[in-house]
């Protein structure tokens, strides 16, 4: 175990480990049970006061004293329902709709409806443990829960988890909007090769647009952004799906609709229900992070306003997830009907669908959502460097600017550098997305269960099967993903 504080009674190093083996809390003195905690915290008529906990030294047996939250500093903003909705929405929904096509070309579309049905389960039910997760310690970060469930090496992990997670996913949204604005100047008559059309440049210019919003303080600000982002999302949405029922399946070039089923010429005509193979592995990673709004949603509820917002989060965290379910089936299933085997790691990056004026202004949708996206995502990854480099100490304002500053830079270069969408996306997924979908949410959970945040015995079991289950098919999938990533990375069939 790491070195800790020093016990106040016989003044020999204590470790972090050991002392957090007692379930005994306190609010201002008066006692109470772990999972009570919250309930104190917000009961009766306000005024606040320091959660505790006392730890025994293992050495003397001495009782220490530990303040392990507050009442108003840790929860408690000016968040609403419906502005955690839009905010949880627009995390999860983005840049997996255009990569759920490809992982069902690598799986077959019945294999990969079943596939995505499980994740949307498990990243569900991963997304409530971590909101009672938060109840149980009166905490608001991941970190911190972290740390009061496995001390040091638990918030090291988490810290380690973010950075890599949120600072890939930086670069996939980099990558999108850049992408896609170039191809629809293009597509609008821009030369390829125009300055004003090179990626790199346009990437540039939408991260300067955005580095005001990358300074601020919490996510509170970000509501209206966030809404925009679920409104050009649902854009795209009906703009893809008339599009497909507009195309000419029957290949004669005369543009006439066919209706939706396929012509006898499309390639949708190689569609397969199942394809069980290695590159399935694939498909796990990207499906994996699809639903990836874990960092973010124990931040989202500590800004809810009032206990009562509180209360309604987990219902946010299913009408999130199963919206986002709805539009991955919708547009997963349409775009590997509609290009088959030739489907691409990005959808929108189809040949076939160049020359499409609706699907022009349908990428410049995705762009704009991947842009109001992006502070969700820079925002968190701030916080969880801070968090390691400055040790909870707040940062000044010039610090944050000299310090996005550099961020963006480097995520510009990176983005510009690697340019596959579903190449990053499996990196993303087989690193750490897998991780803090699935096994993060369980490893805190069973602990949460020992400290009785599920009550009943059934309950109890059915709660560590889970958590269990979730564990190992992490433990599967982040070695196995990782070296299939490797073994093709080359491959021109995975694009």
């Amino acid at each position: 175990a790491a070195p800790g504080e020093v016990c106040g009674t016989c003044g020999k190093e204590r470790h972090e480990a050991a002392l957090l083996t007692s379930h005994h809390y306190s609010v201002n003195g008066d006692d109470l049970a772990g999972a009570d905690l919250e309930g104190s915290y917000y009961g009766g008529g306000g005024g606040g006061g320091e959660a505790s906990r006392q730890r025994r030294c293992p050495r003397c047996g001495a009782l220490q004293h530990d303040v392990v939250g507050t009442t108003r500093d840790e929860f408690g903003g000016s968040l609403s329902v419906a502005g955690a909705a839009a905010t949880l929405a627009a995390t999860n929904l983005g840049a997996g709709v255009l990569s759920l096509p490809v992982s069902f070309r690598y799986t077959g579309w019945a294999l990969g409806l079943v596939l995505l049905g499980v994740v949307a389960v498990l990243c569900d039910a991963g997304l409530v443990m971590l909101v009672r997760c938060a109840r149980q310690t009166g905490h608001a970060s991941l970190q911190q829960i972290g740390f009061a469930y496995y001390g040091t090496a638990g918030r090291r992990a988490v810290e380690v988890i973010l950075v890599v997670l949120l600072f890939f996913a930086q670069i996939i949204h980099c990558i999108i909007f850049s992408g896609h604005v170039h191809h629809s100047l293009v597509e609008w008559g821009a030369p390829a090769t125009a300055w004003y059309a090179n990626e790199a440049f346009i990437g540039g210019c939408v991260l300067a647009l955005l580095y005001p919003l990358v300074l601020l303080r919490d996510l509170s600000g970000l509501k209206f952004t966030s809404a925009v982002s679920v409104c050009a999302m649902c854009f795209f949405l009906i703009a893809f799906v008339v599009q497909y029922g507009r195309r000419d399946g029957d290949g004669d070039g005369d543009g006439v609709a066919t209706g939706l089923g396929p012509g006898p010429d499309v390639v949708a005509a190689t569609t397969r229900p199942f394809d069980l193979n290695v590159d399935s592995l694939l498909a796990l990673s990207i499906l994996a992070v699809a639903f990836v709004c874990q960092f973010n949603v124990v931040t989202v509820f500590a800004e809810l306003r009032d206990k009562r917002s509180r209360d309604r989060m987990e219902w946010v965290i299913h009408g999130t997830v199963g919206s986002a379910l709805f539009i991955y089936v919708l547009v997963g299933l349409i775009g590997y009907h509609w290009f088959g085997a030739a489907t691409l790691g990005d959808v929108l990056d189809q040949p076939q669908l160049d020359g499409d004026r609706v699907m022009d202004v349908a990428r410049l949708a995705i762009a704009l959502v991947m842009i109001f996206k992006f502070p969700l995502i820079a925002l968190p990854f701030r916080d969880a460097v801070n968090e390691v480099i400055l040790a909870g100490k707040t940062p000044s304002r010039l610090f944050l600017a000299v310090e996005m500053g550099i961020t963006l830079s480097v995520v510009l270069g990176i983005s510009y550098a690697m340019k596959s969408l579903s190449k990053a996306f499996t990196l993303l997924g087989c690193t750490t997305g897998i991780a803090i979908a699935f096994m993060l949410p369980a490893a805190f959970f069973l602990r949460a269960i020992q400290r009785g945040v599920v009550s009943g015995r059934w309950n109890r079991t059915a709660a560590k099967a889970l958590s269990i289950a979730m564990l190992s098919f992490g433990a599967v999938s982040v070695p196995s993903s990782l070296v299939m990533i490797i073994y093709t990375w080359n491959r021109k069939d995975v694009n």
